[in-house]
């Protein structure tokens, strides 16, 4: 097994400078200390810029930001596209464009629309279980593998594939995560399987049984926030609309700088016209459907459809 030493000293580098400066070749100190002469020319080379002496690279204080740029230059490109999917802007031009290339470089973790070839925004924003699934279906072994096993979005294609009535494919997919899944990271990865499992139970009408998982993962994990959207979908199925709609409302509220919400506050508008319909509350029914429809006044075409659901909506309520 090779040899490693600690870095070497800020002194003791600049000793290495000071002595070159002093007339002392990088070949000679090399032989008296450790240091290649590659490397104490390195030292000498950014001193010299540190110090303005040359203009041919980065100063020590450029290079220690270099990394926070790249990584916020990634993270500035994911925010603009959830802008545009919160505001039903997915055609072809936004796969293709040059913030795709960053989230494809950088893993889908924290990006989950992409990684499972669009199959939530067919089902949430579309409506379209059956193409939701075959579009997830298609990204198995594709796109959905080509991220790393940990940042996979496992528990949203098992989900999906549950209240897609293909309980039997969900389970298939559940128990491969389980087999793939890093053992470092059982602990937290734990409370999400058992959450991914409440999904299959919701799926299949099973639902005093799925919310009492999503809230014992919720406890294990000391996250209120976490699993907003899976207690929501079983709220509404459970019929207990109120509380579904003030989850809804929780997530239409996120702020833009968290990556998933772009798409998640998209659902949220999608979905808090009809269940405020359905709790009675036309004044806040109209509202939300008024604030979805303007949010996608420039969507797609193909989601025109639902913004003309939601004027008709709205006009049928009276608003």
């Amino acid at each position: 097994m090779p040899r490693t030493r600690p870095p070497y000293s800020p002194e003791f580098r600049q000793q290495m400078v000071e002595l070159v400066r002093a007339g002392r070749t990088p070949g000679e100190l090399s032989r008296e200390f450790e240091p290649t002469a590659q490397t104490i020319l390195n030292w000498v080379k950014r001193s010299d810029v540190d110090a303005g002496i040359r203009s041919d690279g980065l100063t020590t204080e450029e290079r220690e930001e270099v990394p926070a740029l790249q990584s916020l230059s990634r993270r500035a490109a994911l925010w603009r596209v959830a802008a545009q999917i919160e505001h039903g802007r997915l055609g072809r031009e936004l796969e293709a464009a040059d913030e795709i290339d960053v989230i494809r470089r950088n893993g889908y973790h924290g990006f989950i629309p992409l990684a499972t070839g669009l199959s939530d925004v067919r089902f949430w924003l579309f409506d379209d279980s059956v193409g939701s699934a075959r579009a997830l279906e298609a990204t198995l072994g594709g796109r959905f593998d080509d991220a790393p096993v940990d940042a996979r979005p496992w528990g949203e294609a098992v989900a999906l594939l549950a209240l897609s009535s293909r309980e039997g494919r969900a389970t298939e997919l559940l128990t491969r995560w389980e087999a793939e899944l890093p053992e470092p990271r059982a602990p937290r990865i734990s409370s999400h399987q058992a959450v991914a499992r409440a999904m299959i139970d919701a799926g299949a009408d099973r639902l005093p049984a799925a919310l009492e998982q999503i809230d014992a993962a919720v406890r294990d994990m000391s996250c209120p926030r976490c699993f907003e959207m899976q207690r929501a979908i079983v709220l509404e199925r459970m019929g207990r609309f109120g509380e579904a709609i003030t989850i809804w409302e929780t997530v239409r509220d996120y702020p833009i700088m968290i990556l998933e919400p772009g798409f998640e506050r998209a659902v949220a508008r999608r979905r808090l016209g009809p269940l405020h319909e359905a709790n009675g509350d036309t004044t806040s029914a109209i509202a939300a459907y008024q604030e979805f429809a303007n949010a996608w006044t420039d969507a797609d075409v193909t989601l025109q459809p639902q913004v003309a659901e939601a004027r008709a909506r709205i006009a049928a309520l009276g608003g």
